[in-house]
């Protein structure tokens, strides 16, 4: 048995530069990957966005493979592209596509113009991969036809993993480098959870549309145990990345973090919320610089309370300028993201948000820590809040990069849009991404 798994390109076009530093490996493909290979099968995991690859190279490795099974992976953004790759192989093959979208549009996937048997799973495919590809699924479609079939992993299934402690990741099958991060710091990637505790209207892993989902953590031990085989087997390591939202989620987990990190001498940085840290004293902060972090990347998403509030995004623009304080005056980076373009959103709206990060950098300034964002223009992602009050839904969505603001902030493969949904016209929209883009320092 030979499986592919393919890591979906998001443009047709070659990326030469797109295994830099701000490249994160599929971790899903390859947590799917081990337990493919602990079925001794042959397994690759194609990874389009690590090698740069566009459609038609995609079709020709596969040809030159020929493997028995094709999993891909499938974003909003990119279904017409995993549609043609999918289309275009006509050699026989068992097809499997999974992700996050899945759930609000697998009716559209099984009516594509494929011949073969064509797989489709909705939640995590961890334990379920190995039945699929062997079709002898234990639980019932939620759709068949001829030679479609949609499977629904949720806590009713067997397949749901109950304890992610006990999956198990081969990351030789994800041919990973270390990255060279923005500090020059050669990096490795972590995640310890699954699952989401926010509601942002613009995620897809908002935890209202995951209600049949919950939240998994994995335990110290097994990060410790983690991060500590990534440096046995390569000491060069300097700095750990932890992109999950959940590493720090609660004045108790920021201890946690502490002491995980007081075991090792690296560099680390992760992902927070603004009201995690409502309560965090300085002594804490200064207690975490010292564990060795580096840097948290912070969703501020607005500096408009109206926004905020319509994202469903908690905490007041007080709340982001007080703790960012706090947390820059412990010589820890923040790197903030903004988005720009939501629905609704004015020109007074936008000003909200270019004061907020403006008002960050400057307190930066007068710190030991330094402020940098990350911009984008807003898009609608299937099935989320916001998508379905702004986007109608018989409407096919023409995801594409926009030229001139990736022009404008010289940065390509994230200006994905579809249209500008806010108030303003597209000049004042890609003035204020572009202002607030050069706040601090450069993208990873």
């Amino acid at each position: 048995m030979k499986v592919v798994l393919i890591n979906s390109p998001i443009f047709d076009r070659l990326e030469t530069d797109m295994a830099g530093n701000e490249y994160l490996p599929p971790f899903g493909l390859g947590y799917l990957a081990t337990k493919i290979l602990e079925n001794n099968w042959d397994v690759i995991i194609l990874d389009v966005i690590q090698l740069g690859l566009n459609i038609t190279q995609v079709i020709q490795r596969l040809y030159e493979i020929q493997p028995d099974v094709i999993g891909i992976n499938i974003f909003s953004v990119n279904i017409p592209i995993v549609k043609i790759i999918l289309e275009s192989y006509l050699l026989k093959a068992r097809l499997i596509v999974g992700g996050q979208c899945t759930k609000f549009i697998y009716d559209k996937i099984v009516k594509w113009n494929i011949n073969n048997d064509l797989v489709v799973i909705i939640g995590e495919g961890d334990l379920i991969i190995c039945d699929v590809i062997e079709d002898k699924v234990s639980e019932p479609p939620i759709y068949e036809c001829d030679t479609r079939k949609v499977y629904q992993v949720d806590i009713s299934s067997k397949y749901f993993s109950e304890d992610i402690n006990n999956l198990t990741l081969n990351r030789g099958l994800l041919n990973e480098n270390y990255v060279v991060n923005y500090y020059g710091l050669n990096e490795r990637a972590i995640i310890t959870s699954r699952g989401c505790i926010y509601n942002c209207a613009f995620c897809g892993a908002a935890k209202k549309l995951n209600q049949n989902s919950k939240i998994r953590l994995k335990n110290k031990i097994n990060i410790i145990a983690e991060i500590s085989d990534l440096l046995q087997e390569n000491p060069t390591i300097q700095c750990i990345r932890i992109l999950d939202d959940l590493f720090l989620r609660s004045s108790q987990s920021i201890l946690g973090a502490i002491e995980i990190f007081n075991h090792f001498n690296v560099s680390w940085r992760a992902m927070a919320h603004i009201k995690t840290f409502q309560n965090t004293s300085e002594e804490l902060f200064i207690q975490m610089k010292n564990s060795g972090c580096k840097e948290l990347f912070i969703g501020i998403e607005s500096g408009s309370d109206k926004i905020r509030h319509m994202i469903n995004k908690s905490g007041t623009v007080d709340e982001i300028k007080n703790t960012t304080r706090k947390i820059l005056k412990s010589g820890i980076d923040i790197k903030g993201y903004f988005i720009f373009g939501f629905p609704l959103e004015s020109k007074s709206d936008m000003e909200m948000s270019l004061n907020v990060a403006t008002s960050i950098y400057e307190c930066s300034q007068n710190s030991d820590g330094n402020f940098r964002t990350s911009v984008f223009q807003f898009r609608p992602y299937h099935g989320t809040a916001l998508f379905n009050e702004f986007v109608e839904p018989e409407l096919e969505l023409e995801y594409q990069e926009n030229q001139i603001l990736s022009t404008l902030v010289d940065r390509g493969h994230f200006n994905i849009q579809t249209k500008n949904y806010s108030q303003c016209d597209d000049k004042v929209l890609y003035e204020f991404i572009c202002k607030t883009s050069k706040l601090g320092g450069h993208y990873d």
